[in-house]
């Protein structure tokens, strides 16, 4: 009967694969966890058996996986934040014991997502490219064609938004009454919180390192008022979304406020250069006569007139 049972048990054991793949792939990352730990446990029982030496390294495989696949979709959650996956995510990390780790890994993950999305919004605007050729990022945003800059830019910013929208409900996520958030120890909680807290500001400085290129990689001077007043007012709209993101009006901006500044005054520049030209043409145009008055004239004696009279 012992020898029976016995057998029952290593067959189940190694059935066990396959219901890890399965809750693997509906991310049930802590049922998984517990799963293969609770089949390590008991191939420790039966480890004289040969078949149950390769279930072990199978299992060491399957823990590796589920890893494999936590990161991938903590990668995702950058993004597209869901609370529920999230959630899942954040017990499975620990019941691993690596929810530090996870938490350093995470700001990793958010940088990479910024430059990544960035790239690829700007590369389906840029002209000129080739699949096979990889472009430094200034200079694909040089090859935004003039027309296209304001879509793109908006495109851009949209991404940004959406990446930081993402962070500020993760911070929310842990410092609300969450039932993972109940499992962790003093320490874990705080840890995660301030580590969080001070990612803000590196959130928004690569925030800013990925628009400012993009600022300057055009001669706005060219552009129709409307439109240059469309891109100062998509970038103070950032500034003003970074300030809610980070809860404080005194944050770092001059990435952004100083190309707007370099590319206003420039503008300013050309459109007065442009229009006295267009006075000197009027003026040069036009057919004078002199016009009659008393010797005693001075120009003092002109009549001030509003300009909702003309």
């Amino acid at each position: 009967i012992a020898l029976l049972n016995t057998l029952k048990t290593i067959k189940i054991l190694h059935k066990t694969d396959e219901r890890l793949r399965e809750l693997i792939d509906k991310e049930d990352f802590p049922g998984a966890i517990q799963l293969c730990r609770d089949c390590q446990h008991a191939a420790v029982t039966y480890r004289q058996y040969t078949c149950i030496q390769d279930l072990n390294s199978k299992l060491k495989d399957t823990a590796v996986l589920i890893e494999e696949k936590l990161d991938e979709v903590l990668s995702v959650m950058c993004i597209n934040f869901d609370h529920g996956r999230y959630s899942k995510i954040t017990t499975a990390y620990l019941l691993l014991g690596k929810l530090q780790s996870a938490m350093d890994q995470l700001h990793m993950h958010f940088t990479s997502a910024i430059h990544s999305r960035t790239y690829e919004t700007v590369y389906r605007y840029a002209s000129n490219t080739s699949a096979d050729q990889k472009i430094q990022y200034e200079d694909l945003c040089r090859c935004v064609p003039p027309d296209l800059y304001i879509e793109c830019l908006s495109n851009i910013l949209t991404t940004l938004w959406g990446i930081m929208s993402s962070y500020q409900k993760m911070l929310s996520y842990h410092y609300s009454d969450s039932s993972c958030d109940e499992k962790l120890s003093q320490f874990d909680k705080n840890y995660v919180q301030q580590k969080l807290q001070l990612g803000l500001a590196r959130i928004w400085q690569d925030v800013q390192n990925k628009v400012n290129p993009y600022l300057v990689s055009q001669d706005l001077s060219q552009f129709q008022f409307d439109d240059f007043i469309k891109v100062l007012d998509l970038v103070n709209r950032l500034i003003q979304v970074g300030q809610e993101f980070c809860g404080t009006p005194n944050i770092p901006c001059d990435l952004l406020r100083e190309p707007l500044r370099a590319q206003s005054i420039q503008y300013f520049r050309r459109y007065h250069a442009s229009r006295a030209e267009e006075l000197h043409m009027f003026l040069n145009m036009e057919l004078w006569e002199l016009l009659p008055v008393k010797p005693t004239f001075t120009t003092l004696q002109l009549k001030r007139v509003p300009l909702h009279g003309l």
